[in-house]
């Protein structure tokens, strides 16, 4: 017998923490389903990723978030492929799957992000449509409260196990002197990721030791930090390194991680950089909190406040003891849980309920 296909809709397959999910978790939900992609917009670099990990991928390459062409277009494909269910991610797409699903008469699970919660304009068109979805995922109980009446399980996001780069050698990528010390900030770079509170941080630590700042990743804000980073002198101090494929090797490097944002869902980068062993200076905010526990496997500041932010970074860069504590914890954490074995199975157990109703 056939297994059931599942389509994911995503708006885009440009690197970030929805899409880069996806890699990790849905190789892991083959068994039991056929799990494959389609992405409204055009593909991006994801998708290869996703065909490398054997999970077919559609693109309808859409330029419009909210094409009404593209409902149709949708449930076009969900006919084609006999599909048996719809899992939608992010605010258009979660939109653009309900609404052909409901075409098809297919079982909606709308995996929403935390992020969508402070912005009243974006819970308008989940709240049209909620009577479309079968069921929720979220990943905190925080999110689940937005829920109330509806069908919720909270699934946090996964990390996958894999073997740490060689520390020496990943250093040596970067050029970093012996008694260098790395700080690591992995996001895109684009409003309200923080960047520019990192930047005002660490301009307050220039005098302060031998480290060097890494930032990964791209976006709109690229041309904006890189005329801060000369403005405040730190052009010897802080690299853009743009989007990188051995995100791996940068964590091995580094000897702290820094995540200042003041918006996200389950930050996949985070998780990342616990399950690296990293130290983690975040920004308190409620997704970052279901993940760090104050001074247990990280430390939380008030996002935005560059001056507490640069007095968290010293800290945990002035005592190799605090270092040590919180990077075991981090790496404790994330696999007691982020296992992605544990959340695939939690995710099966959605998918074959919501199939089999």
């Amino acid at each position: 017998m056939d297994k059931p296909v599942i389509i994911h809709v995503i708006g885009q397959l440009e690197p970030g923490g929805t899409e880069l999910s996806l890699v990790t978790l849905l190789p892991h939900l083959q068994q039991g389903f056929d799990n494959r992609v389609c992405c409204l917009g055009s593909p991006g670099p994801v998708a290869k990723q996703l065909e490398d990990a054997g999970i077919t991928t559609y693109t309808l390459n859409y330029t419009s978030r909210f094409d009404p062409r593209a409902v149709r277009r949708l449930a076009l494909l969900l006919k084609t492929v006999n599909a048996g269910g719809v899992v939608t991610y992010l605010p258009h797409a979660d939109l653009i799957g309900r609404l052909a699903a409901r075409r098809c008469n297919l079982p909606v699970v709308s995996s929403q992000r935390s992020s969508l919660y402070g912005r009243s304009y974006l819970r308008l068109p989940d709240k049209l449509t909620s009577s479309l979805v079968s069921e929720y995922i979220v990943q905190t109980d925080r999110a689940a409260r937005y829920h109330r009446g509806a069908t919720v399980t909270v699934i946090p996001n996964a990390v996958a196990a894999r073997s740490q780069p060689n520390r020496e050698q990943a250093r040596s990528l970067l050029r970093l002197a012996s008694n260098d010390t790395a700080i690591c900030c992995v996001s895109n770079l684009r409003k309200g990721k923080g960047h520019d509170t990192l930047l005002e941080a660490l301009h307050l630590l220039a005098d302060d030791t031998t480290w060097k700042a890494f930032f990964v990743g791209d976006g709109p804000l690229r041309s904006e930090l890189e005329s801060a980073i000369d403005h405040l002198k730190l052009r010897q101090r802080v690299q853009l390194l743009g989007h990188r494929a051995d995100v791996d090797k940068i964590l091995a490097a580094a000897d702290l991680f820094v995540f200042p944002s003041f918006a996200e869902g389950m930050s996949n980068a985070l998780l990342e950089a616990l399950a690296a062993g990293l130290p983690v200076v975040a920004s308190d905010i409620d997704a970052n909190r279901a993940i760090i526990d104050h001074r247990e496997n990280g430390l939380l500041v008030k996002p935005g406040d560059a001056s507490a932010l640069a007095s968290c970074v010293r800290e945990v860069l002035e005592s190799q003891t605090l270092r040590t504590k919180l990077g075991g914890a981090a790496t404790e954490r994330a696999a007691s849980h982020h296992n992605v074995d544990d959340v695939s199975r939690r995710w099966q157990e959605v998918l074959t309920r919501v199939t089999n109703t």
